[in-house]
C-alpha cells in the first residue's frame, strides 16, 4: 500500500492515495478525524470502495478523482479547483463559485447534474 502525505502545521495539507491504500483513508475519513482539519489539496485514484465525500473537511480547495468507481456525491463548498476523470456513477456534485473544472474521460458519463450556487 502506498500513502503519501505531506505535513502543514502539524495537520495534513496533501494526501496522495492509489489503489488499495484508499481503504485506510475512506475508513479514516468515516470517522471525521481532526487531523484532516486543514486539509487543502486530495487526490483520490482508484478508490473503487468510495461512495461518498460527505466527510471531507470543508478546508479542501483542489479536488482530482480518477476512476472512483463507486462515487456517487459530493458537496464541497470551498473547492477552487476540481478534476473528474472516469467517474461513471457519479451524479450530482454541489459547488460554490467554482472557478476551475475538467471533466475527462471515455467512460465517464457524470455527472449528471453539476451544482454551482
Amino acid at each position: 500500500m502506498k500513502l503519501i502525505k505531506r505535513e502543514w502545521n502539524n495537520s495534513f495539507h496533501t494526501i496522495v492515495q492509489h489503489k488499495k491504500s484508499c481503504f485506510l483513508f475512506c475508513v479514516y475519513m468515516t470517522h471525521k478525524h481532526t487531523g484532516l482539519s486543514s486539509l487543502r489539496v486530495l487526490h483520490l485514484h482508484r478508490c473503487t470502495s468510495l461512495a461518498t465525500l460527505s466527510s471531507l473537511p470543508t478546508t479542501l480547495e483542489s479536488l482530482s478523482l480518477e476512476m472512483n468507481w463507486r462515487l456517487e456525491d459530493a458537496s464541497l463548498p470551498n473547492l477552487r479547483d476540481l478534476t473528474i476523470t472516469r467517474c461513471p456513477k457519479l451524479k450530482r456534485l454541489a459547488l460554490h463559485a467554482l472557478p476551475k473544472v475538467d471533466l475527462w474521460g471515455s467512460n465517464s458519463v457524470g455527472p449528471q447534474s453539476l451544482y454551482i450556487l
